[in-house]
């Protein structure tokens, strides 16, 4: 017999929806910075929260990346991060003894060409040396294409999770990331915005999937991103789950803080005042997040409510005591 799969749709307004777990998917090619910051300034959401455009000098990193030869041909950075070289590696010159890889640096290594972003009237340029190395011009011409534009893969999936999942107050689904639990309310309309924003500067393309007897839409990101926004339905098994992540990042952080606090071994050193209360604030606005969390799920974690109180009074007489001495 053919088991007949059922696919229910929930609306995100559905009054049995409890949370949604949000997955951003794609992260493909480039987008416009400009468009971008339009997007997000006309689905509502506040500046601040915007990405930060790249600077030159990442931007002439990837137009390194971009016009080097070979896995042989590595990119440095310069001295104090004014620059990048490239850089041809001789695998003939690195030798093998006693079962470990010497590099003789000066054979093994010789530099092609150095590139550093210099400013004319605040317009920046890339000034080459040689100024005639055959790959002068690519290195120019590659810079200017990625000036003024986000690389999705990087830019855009890192202020996802360093800016968006902490603005919306999210809950990682996994230690490592990659999905997270948004609370119904202010938090996922957050949400809804950022991927209404999204969806205005990207190009996908759908496709129809059988799933059982239903019809499911598959989307695939050639440019952009996407966020899939997942209901989920409020039952015992759901909560459970999401307070027990919840739960996971709170232990995260208070071991995280501690350790910062308290550093151990034989190299540490103490922090000073203002590293300390940075420590203080990371656990602050974590007890905010549970209480936030108690509000929304009408219940009370006592043992986590302790532990993040012991941890914030801690940074917090550590950074006061840092400032006395």
């Amino acid at each position: 017999m053919t088991k007949v799969i059922t696919i229910e749709d929930f609306d995100l307004t559905d009054e049995r929806v409890a949370f949604v777990e949000a997955k951003p998917v794609g992260w493909a090619s480039t987008v416009q910075v400009e468009d971008f910051h339009k997007a997000l300034k006309t689905a509502g959401v506040p500046e601040e929260k915007w990405p930060k455009e790249p600077t030159a000098n990442k931007c002439l990193e990837r137009a390194m990346q971009a016009i080097k030869d070979n896995s042989r041909t590595l990119v440095r950075p310069l001295p104090k991060g004014k620059g990048w070289s490239l850089v041809f590696e001789d695998k003939n010159e690195l030798e093998l003894e006693d079962n470990q890889l010497h590099q003789n640096t000066k054979r093994a290594h010789s530099i092609e060409l150095t590139c550093r972003v210099k400013k004319v009237n605040d317009i920046p340029y890339v000034d080459v040396t040689p100024w005639d190395h055959p790959r002068a011009k690519d290195v120019k011409a590659s810079f200017a294409e990625w000036q003024g534009v986000f690389k999705c893969s990087q830019d855009l999936s890192i202020w996802f999770s360093q800016t968006v999942v902490p603005w919306c107050n999210g809950v990682a689904t996994r230690a490592r990331g990659g999905s997270y639990y948004i609370l119904k309310g202010e938090a996922l309309n957050r949400m809804v915005k950022v991927s209404k924003a999204l969806d205005e500067v990207s190009h996908s393309y759908s496709s129809k999937l059988a799933v059982g007897e239903a019809t499911v839409t598959r989307t695939r990101v050639e440019q952009g991103g996407r966020v899939i926004l997942k209901p989920e339905v409020a039952s015992q098994a759901a909560v459970e789950i999401l307070i027990d992540n919840f739960v996971a990042e709170c232990d995260r952080v208070c071991d995280a803080v501690g350790k910062t606090i308290a550093p151990k071994g034989k190299d540490a050193k103490p922090l000073g005042h203002k590293a300390l209360d940075t420590q203080t604030e990371i656990a602050t606005a974590q007890v905010a997040k549970l209480e936030l969390f108690e509000s929304a799920l009408d219940t009370r974690l006592d043992d986590l409510r302790d532990r993040l109180a012991e941890t914030q009074s801690t940074a917090g007489l550590a950074a006061l005591n840092a400032l006395e001495d």
